[in-house]
């Protein structure tokens, strides 16, 4: 997994081409039995689920929303497009268990995404 931030200017958004979701802060009620309001940092617990669970995922953490994705860089060689999407969605099961969202993310929720994130 690698938080991206390379692309972070003296501007406070980041652009990004991905598959994936978007998921309002609000929207995260528990994270791995951990109730989001007696958390102090969500960001620094999310960084540790991806870390420890060796996603191809990555996530960039705005001033409202979370996205979570597989940027289009990560597209293999030998890959087919619904290859790439199917990983992407294989990479979140591995996560959802850390992620108790209401409401729930599913597989079609995720979609190709070409934007910029305030952060």
């Amino acid at each position: 997994m690698k938080l991206r931030q390379g692309f972070v200017s003296n501007s406070s958004s980041t652009s990004f081409c991905a598959y994936g979701f978007f998921i309002e802060h609000s929207d995260i009620k528990k994270l791995n039995t951990v109730d989001v309001n007696n958390f102090d940092n969500m960001e620094e617990y999310i960084c540790k689920v991806f870390t420890d669970n060796d996603t191809d995922l990555e996530y960039i953490f705005g001033e409202f929303e979370i996205f979570i994705g597989l940027p289009y860089e990560f597209l293999k060689n030998d890959e087919t497009g619904r290859e790439f999407k199917e990983r992407a969605k294989n990479n979140f099961k591995g996560l959802k268990k850390y992620l108790d969202m209401d409401p729930p993310i599913h597989e079609d929720d995720f979609q190709f995404i070409n934007t910029e994130v305030s952060t």
